[in-house]
């Protein structure tokens, strides 16, 4: 199991999806990456080298996904969706 990190206001979200219409709703696609662990689950290596190819092309990092006990499973990222590609 697993829950959302501390990233943006889930009502905040829900204020602004309601207050747009859907013609002026940004439509976004998502992206994921899984910090590299070692053998004990911590986190081996810096993923900087990842990180900035990700936000070269266009990605923006908006959340973490956690284990239920503690530490990160996944990293959110997310950007505009081009119009010819499906969501």
């Amino acid at each position: 199991m697993y829950h959302l990190g501390s990233g943006t206001g889930y009502r905040g979200l829900q204020y602004l999806l309601g207050v747009m219409s859907e013609s002026e709703a940004t439509r976004w696609e998502y992206e994921t990456l899984r910090p590299p662990r070692d053998e004990t689950q911590k986190e081996a290596e810096d993923p900087k080298a990842e990180l900035n190819q990700l936000g070269g092309d266009g990605w923006e990092f908006v959340e973490t996904i956690d284990y239920e006990g503690g530490g990160t499973k996944y990293l959110v990222f997310k950007r505009p969706a081009q119009s010819d590609e499906p969501v």
